[in-house]
C-alpha cells in the first residue's frame, strides 16, 4: 500500500458531525434544530487485524452493552472483515494508513465514532479480548454507582493462540 499515508493529523469538529437522519454534516444544516445526533450509552471501538478466530465471540460479548461497534481493520488477510459484516450494528473501516501506529489508528477511529454518533461511553477492546459473561451489567453497575467517574480500567484476559494459553493484564 505505497500511496497510503503513515500519519494522521485530522480532527473532527462539531461542524463535521453527521446527522442521524440525513447523514450530512452539521455545517450543511441551515437550522440547528434540524440536526439530530445518533446517541448511544455505549459504543465499541476495535482496531483489528486477522482476528477471524475470535472476532465473532468478541463482538457477541460486547453487543449486550454496545449499541454500535466501530472497527478499524488494519488490512486483514483472513475472514475478519466478512465476519464483522454479518452484524448490522458493526461499522467496519478499512485502514487508510500504512505501517503500524496504534495511537494514530485509535485517534482516527475515535474521530469516525464522534463523527457518526454521540456515545456517553466508548468501550475500547481488541479483537482477541472477550467481555466476561455478565460483564455488560457489571460495567453498567459501576457507572451507575459512580456517575461522576469519566473512565474505567478493566482486568483483561488475553487469549493467545488457543483457549489454553491466556495472559492477564
Amino acid at each position: 500500500m505505497p500511496d497510503a499515508p503513515s500519519k494522521y493529523d485530522g480532527i473532527i469538529t462539531p461542524d463535521d458531525w453527521l446527522c442521524a437522519n440525513c447523514k450530512k454534516p452539521r455545517k450543511s444544516h441551515a437550522q440547528v434544530s434540524a440536526f439530530v445526533r445518533e446517541r448511544h450509552d455505549f459504543v465499541g471501538m476495535l482496531r483489528i487485524k486477522n482476528e477471524a478466530r475470535w472476532i465473532r465471540e468478541v463482538i457477541d460479548s460486547i453487543l449486550p452493552l454496545c449499541g454500535r461497534v466501530f472497527v478499524l481493520d488494519d488490512h486483514s488477510t483472513d475472514d475478519t472483515v466478512q465476519i464483522c459484516g454479518t452484524y448490522p450494528e458493526v461499522t467496519v473501516f478499512s485502514s487508510p494508513f500504512s505501517g503500524f501506529n496504534e495511537a494514530r489508528d485509535k485517534n482516527w477511529l475515535y474521530d469516525r465514532i464522534m463523527e457518526a454518533c454521540a456515545p456517553a461511553w466508548i468501550l475500547c477492546i481488541d479483537g482477541d479480548e472477550v467481555l466476561a459473561p455478565g460483564g455488560a451489567q457489571t460495567i453498567r453497575n459501576m457507572i451507575a454507582a459512580n456517575p461522576r467517574c469519566q473512565s474505567y480500567r478493566l482486568k483483561i484476559i488475553f487469549v493467545w493462540n488457543d483457549r489454553n494459553t491466556m495472559r492477564t493484564d
